[in-house]
């Protein structure tokens, strides 16, 4: 993942959890509690957004959380 900071360019690994898919699985298949909250959706349709912007524009996109 490449940040910005002041200006700066930060360049660090992402760290990642591993995915609940049987949680989602049971959520769509079987009427299950939907295990991301609107607030990760949304965040996670922010930082897909930002990514497409940043890749289109060639230049690093501010993100604001």
């Amino acid at each position: 993942m490449t940040l910005s900071q002041n200006g700066e360019l930060i360049v660090k690994p992402l760290e990642t959890k591993a995915g609940n898919y049987g949680a989602i699985r049971q959520a769509i298949t079987n009427g299950g509690p939907n295990p991301v909250s609107a607030e990760e959706a949304i965040l996670v349709i922010k930082l897909i957004e930002a990514g497409v912007e940043s890749a289109k524009m060639q230049h690093t996109v501010e993100l604001a959380l």
